[in-house]
C-alpha cells in the first residue's frame, strides 16, 4: 500500500497517490466502508500483516498502532489567505475548523475504543458517501429548494433507517443544524462586513471582484432554514415527502376480531414493482434467468433451482407460462423485546417474508434481497376466526400476482410469476401445514406416515409411505367433518394456505439444512464422540475444552470461531454457539483431534454425515447423485440406531427425506434459512431502539418500507465487486501453474 512518498489505496481499479495515510483513510472511509468484498491488509509497520474484512476492525487497528501516522499533515496544501479579509474574522474561522476537526478525530478514537465486536451483516449498512454521488446529481439538474429538500430528506433517511435510530432523531437533528447554519451566517456576516470596510479604505475595486450581498446570502440561509422546519414538520408530513420523493408506500392493516388485534401486510406486487422498476436489478434478474435456462440445457442432469425438479412439471403457473419468475416464501416466529416499565416484554411474532428465487447468488444472499410480506403477533393466530383473516388477503393477493403479472414498464411487457415453496424451521412448517406440532408422540413427520415408536427401527428393514394429495385432502376433511381438535395421522386441519396456487401441504413444505444439520444431527454427533473420548479415557472434558481454546483457526474460518466449549457445557451435553460456528467445528473436528480421530467408533457415522452433507449443500445438484444420497441418508440412519439409540432425534428422521426433496424441489441450499433469519436481527433492533409500547407491529412495518425505499433510490442497491485486489507481494514460483500460465499469456 504504501509506496516511497505516497499512499495507493488496494481496493480502487485505478488508484491515485494519497501524499500522507491521513488522505488514504479518509477515502477508505468515505468510499469502500461497508462494501461486502472489503479487504484489506495493514502493511504500516514491521509485525503488521492481518488481513482486515470491515472497516470497523482496521480502523481500530489504525487508531491503536498507527495514530502517529494518521496525525501527520505533511504534504497538506495551506489554503491561502486573502489579505483583504480581517485578521480577527479569518483567525476565528481557522480556530473554528481547527476544532471542528480535532473534535471529531477525538470522537472517532473514543468511538474505536469504546466499540464492541458484534456480528452485523455488511451488506445490510447503509454508507454515507452515497452521498458524494447524489449531490453532483443534484446540482446538475436542478439547483434550487426542491433538490435541496429532496436531498435533505435522504439525509434524515440514510441517517435514521440507516442506523436503525429512534424516529424522533430527525428533529434533533434538524434543530442542530439549523443552528449551525445560523452560526456560520453569523461568520461570514462579519467576515463580508470587515472586507467591506478594508476595501473602502484602501479604495481598490477591481473590476471582476465579486460581490454578495448581506441581504441575498440572508435570503439563501432563510429559505434552507425553512425547508428544513417543514420536511421535518411531523411524521405524517414526513411519511408524505417519502411517497413523493421515494414511492414510500405504507403497509396495509388487517383487522381482526378484536378491534385492539391488528396486523400488517405488504403487498407482495408493490415491492416487486419497485424493485424492479430498478434498470439494475432488473437487468441482473433476467440475465440470470437466461443463464440458468442455457446452463441446464447443455446439460440436463444438472437441477440449478426449482424450475429443473420434478415438481415445476406439475406446477399450474409453470405449465403455461415456463418462463415466469419464481419467488418463495417464508414464516417463522421470533421475539421481540419491547421494554416497558421494570422489566421488558418480549412479544412472539410471526412474520412472513418472500424473495425473488431468479436473483444471482451474489445478490440473493443479502438481506436487502428479502422483502417483508406481512407480520402479526402470534397469540392473535390460535383464533381460527384470526387465522382465516390474517391469511386470506396474503393468498388473494398472491394468486392476483400469478395469475395477472406485473407490468414493467421499462420494458414494456409483463413479467409472469410462480410460487415455488414455503421455507420454515420444522415447528412453523408444521404448523403452516395443518400437521401437530408435537414431535414426540404420533406421525409427527409431514412428509411420511412414520410413527414415533418407529423411529429406532432400522430403515434397511422397514418403510413408510410417503404422504400424497389426495390422501392428506381426504384426513383434513375428516378433521374438519369432526370438529374437535382431533388429530389423524398427524393432520390437525386445513392449511391456511390451502387456496394458494402452486401451494399443497405434502408438496410445499421443504425440510430446511441449517436446522436439521447446522443445529441438529452435527451437534449431536459432536457430543457423541467428545463423549466416547472422555468415556474411553483418551481425553477428558478440561483437555477436550483446552484444545478447542488452544487451536489456530485459519483466515477463512475465523468468522465462524465459535465460543469455548467449556466443561460445563458438556456435562449438559450442549454446544452453544451459532449454526455457522457449529457447521464449523463440525468440519474441523478431524483437524483439531487428528490423532484421536481413528480411535473413536463413531468415526464411521462421522464419514457418513460428512459424506451427506457435501451432497445436500451442493448446488448445482445431478439428478444421478439421487440414489447415492438415498443410500447414505438410510446408511446413517442404520449406524445411529445400532450405535447411538439414544441419540435418535426426529431430525435424523428427516435427512432420509432429502433425496426425495431434492428431486422434488431441486438443491436444498436453495430455500434454506440461514440468510431470513439474518433478517430478523433488524426488527429486533428496531424493536429496542424504537420506544414503542403500543402497537409495535405499525412501527416495524413502517420502519422497514422507509429503509427499502431508501435501498432503492441509492444508485448502488446492488454493489458487486468481482475482482479481488491485495497487497502482498508473492515470487511467482510459488503460484499455481495454471496462474503462471495465465500471467505469462
Amino acid at each position: 500500500m504504501p509506496s516511497k512518498n505516497h499512499y495507493f489505496c488496494p481496493l480502487c481499479v485505478e488508484s491515485k497517490p494519497n501524499s500522507t495515510f491521513r488522505k488514504l483513510f479518509k477515502h477508505l472511509q468515505y468510499v469502500h466502508i461497508g462494501e461486502a468484498n472489503f479487504k484489506i491488509r495493514c502493511e504500516l509497520g514491521p509485525l503488521c500483516g492481518t488481513l482486515y474484512s470491515t472497516f470497523a476492525s482496521y480502523k481500530t487497528h489504525i487508531y491503536r498502532e498507527h495514530a502517529d501516522i494518521l496525525e501527520e499533515t505533511t504534504g497538506i496544501e495551506e489554503v491561502p489567505r486573502d489579505p483583504n479579509i480581517c485578521n480577527d474574522a479569518a483567525s476565528n474561522l481557522t480556530c473554528n475548523v481547527t476544532d471542528l476537526g480535532s473534535d471529531s478525530e477525538i470522537d472517532d478514537m473514543e468511538d474505536v475504543e469504546n466499540e464492541e465486536d458484534e456480528d452485523t451483516d455488511v451488506d445490510d449498512i447503509i454508507c454515507w458517501p452515497s452521498f458524494k454521488e447524489i449531490l453532483p446529481l443534484l446540482l446538475e439538474k436542478n439547483n434550487d429548494l426542491d433538490s435541496f429538500e429532496k436531498f435533505y430528506l435522504q439525509f434524515l433517511l440514510d441517517l435514521r433507517e440507516g442506523h436503525s435510530l429512534p424516529q424522533n432523531i430527525i428533529q434533533v437533528v434538524t434543530s442542530t443544524v439549523r443552528s449551525l447554519i445560523e452560526f456560520i451566517y453569523e461568520l461570514l456576516k462579519s467576515s463580508i462586513n470587515c472586507s467591506s470596510f478594508k476595501d473602502q479604505q484602501t479604495a481598490s475595486f477591481a473590476s471582476t471582484t465579486e460581490f454578495i450581498l448581506l441581504t441575498d446570502l440572508k435570503n439563501v440561509f432563510t429559505n434552507v432554514i425553512e425547508k428544513m422546519a417543514y420536511v421535518t414538520k411531523n411524521e405524517h408530513h414526513f411519511l408524505k415527502l417519502c411517497r413523493k420523493y421515494f414511492s414510500y408506500e405504507s403497509a396495509k392493516e388487517i383487522k381482526l376480531d378484536n378491534p385492539n388485534e391488528v396486523a400488517y401486510y405488504v403487498p407482495i406486487h408493490y415491492s416487486i414493482q419497485q424493485m424492479t422498476s430498478n434498470p439494475y436489478i432488473l437487468d441482473i434478474l433476467i440475465k440470470n434467468f437466461n443463464q440458468m435456462i442455457n446452463r441446464n440445457a447443455h446439460d440436463t442432469d444438472l437441477m440449478f433451482d426449482y424450475r429443473h425438479a420434478s415438481q415445476a412439471k406439475l406446477h399450474p403457473v409453470l405449465k403455461s407460462k415456463p418462463d415466469a419468475l419464481l419467488f418463495q416464501l417464508y414464516v417463522d416466529e421470533i421475539g421481540l423485546t419491547n421494554p416497558i416499565g421494570a422489566k421488558k416484554d418480549t412479544q412472539k411474532v410471526t412474520m412472513l417474508y418472500f424473495q425473488l428465487a431468479d436473483l444471482p447468488d451474489t445478490v440473493k444472499s443479502m438481506v436487502k434481497s428479502i422483502g417483508l410480506l406481512a407480520m402479526c403477533h402470534t397469540k392473535f393466530l390460535s383464533s381460527k376466526s384470526n387465522r382465516l383473516k390474517f391469511f386470506e388477503p396474503i393468498v388473494q393477493d398472491l394468486n392476483t400476482l400469478q395469475t395477472s403479472g406485473i407490468f414493467i414498464p421499462a420494458l414494456r411487457t409483463q413479467l409472469n410469476f410462480a410460487f415455488t415453496v414455503l421455507a420454515g424451521d420444522n415447528l412453523g412448517s408444521n404448523d403452516i401445514g395443518g400437521f401437530q406440532k408435537n414431535f414426540n408422540n404420533g406421525q409427527f413427520c409431514r412428509h411420511c406416515h412414520i410413527n414415533y415408536d418407529q423411529r429406532l427401527m432400522p430403515l434397511s428393514q422397514i418403510s413408510h409411505l410417503h404422504r400424497t394429495r389426495d390422501q392428506h385432502d381426504n384426513l383434513v376433511q375428516q378433521v374438519i367433518n369432526l370438529n374437535n381438535d382431533f388429530i389423524l395421522q398427524g393432520v390437525v386441519g386445513i392449511s391456511p394456505f390451502s387456496k394458494l396456487i402452486g401451494f399443497h401441504a405434502t408438496t410445499s413444505l421443504p425440510s430446511d439444512l441449517m436446522h436439521d444439520f447446522n443445529e441438529g444431527v452435527c451437534s449431536q454427533i459432536l457430543l457423541a464422540m467428545i463423549k466416547e473420548a472422555s468415556a474411553k479415557r483418551i481425553l477428558s472434558y478440561g483437555e477436550i475444552e483446552e484444545r478447542l481454546m488452544s487451536f489456530e483457526y485459519g483466515l477463512n474460518d475465523k468468522p465462524n470461531k465459535g465460543p469455548a466449549v467449556r466443561k460445563k457445557h458438556l456435562n449438559k451435553g450442549k454446544i452453544v454457539g451459532t449454526a455457522s460456528q457449529k457447521m464449523c467445528l463440525f468440519k474441523l473436528f478431524p483437524i483439531i483431534f487428528h490423532e484421536i480421530i481413528d480411535l473413536l467408533d463413531t468415526k464411521e457415522i462421522y464419514i457418513c454425515l460428512r459424506e451427506i452433507i457435501s451432497l445436500v449443500y451442493a448446488s448445482p445438484f445431478r439428478k444421478s447423485w439421487l440414489s447415492y444420497l438415498h443410500s447414505l441418508t438410510v446408511r446413517f440412519q442404520c449406524l445411529i440406531v445400532h450405535m447411538l439409540p439414544n441419540v435418535i432425534i426426529p431430525k435424523v428422521h428427516f435427512i432420509t427425506h432429502y433425496a426425495k426433496q431434492i428431486e422434488m424441489y431441486g438443491p436444498s441450499i436453495r430455500h434454506w434459512c440461514m440468510r431470513f433469519e439474518s433478517k430478523h436481527q433488524m426488527f429486533k433492533q428496531l424493536a429496542v431502539k424504537s420506544n414503542n409500547f403500543k402497537n409495535i407491529l405499525y412501527t416495524l412495518s413502517k420502519r422497514h418500507q422507509l429503509r427499502q425505499c431508501l435501498f432503492l433510490s441509492l444508485p448502488n442497491y446492488y454493489k458487486i465487486v468481482r475482482e479481488g485486489y491485495s497487497a502482498t507481494e508473492k515470487d511467482l514460483c510459488t503460484l499455481p501453474a495454471d496462474v503462471r500460465i495465465s500471467i505469462r499469456e
